[in-house]
């Protein structure tokens, strides 16, 4: 009625009994994790599927509803990132935009250095075209084809 176990014995040695259900527990606590992270995981994985927002950075563009828990085009940024390809896509340096868009208040970057890497990166992002990387559906900024042409740019200067 009262079932019992206790880890050492009186000599000071540990009891097999209480190993073995140790191990058990320890066993089952495992595999408890185990199938939790499974099924968070494929819930994300539906998430993202449907086209919903599961966390992370959100690219300069964009904004978050939380509502919907979908992404959509910040209308205030918009024009920065439309304006950073088109320039960039004609031959201006990524320092000359960033010096101009950061004095206007256009990046939200404090130094033109950071700005500069961050639209470096930009630039390289293929989900301002629409076209799906590893990341969410982002709705299209630019145009599939001013994207080519400032990759074909980037390749060339790096």
């Amino acid at each position: 009625m009262t079932p019992q176990f206790t880890m050492l014995k009186d000599d000071f040695t540990i009891d097999p009994t209480a190993s073995i259900v140790f191990a058990l527990f320890g066993t089952m606590a495992e595999e408890e994790a185990r199938l939790s992270k499974e099924r968070m995981m494929r819930g994300r994985i539906a998430k993202r599927e449907k086209g919903k927002f599961i966390g992370g950075n959100i690219l300069f563009g964009y904004a978050y509803d939380p509502e919907t828990d979908i992404i959509h085009i910040d209308e205030t940024e918009r024009d920065a990132v439309i304006e950073i390809f088109e320039r960039y896509a004609n031959g201006e340096s990524k320092r000359q935009i960033a010096k101009n868009l950061v004095d206007r208040g256009q990046l939200r970057y404090d130094s033109y250095s950071t700005a500069c890497v961050m639209m470096g990166r930009m630039l390289r992002r293929s989900e301002y075209a629409g076209i799906k990387a590893d990341t969410y559906d982002y709705p299209a900024i630019i145009s599939q084809e001013l994207y080519y042409k400032v990759r074909a740019r980037v390749r060339i200067i790096n």
